[in-house]
């Protein structure tokens, strides 16, 4: 039902009052990096502080793909 999301969006909005918004900010990528996403688990987030630790996520390499099977740009020129 489109009124519980607009209810937990309202919810989450509302922790701002108490935890202030660059820790809701950071609550909310965590819970996006892990799949959760409701209420409660941004508020478990917050709670536990787990918004101020580093990324269970290793951080993704910018280095391009180095293998023997790929052609590269050069090739299609």
């Amino acid at each position: 039902m489109p009124e519980q999301g607009f209810r937990a969006c309202v919810g989450i909005l509302r922790l701002v009052r108490h935890y202030g918004a660059a820790r809701l900010e950071a609550a909310c990528t965590r819970g996006i990096e892990i799949g959760a996403r409701s209420y409660g688990s941004i508020k478990s987030i917050l709670q536990h502080g787990l918004d101020r630790r580093p990324s269970p996520r290793p951080a993704e390499s910018e280095l391009p793909l180095d293998h023997h099977n790929i052609r590269g740009s050069r090739y299609y020129h």
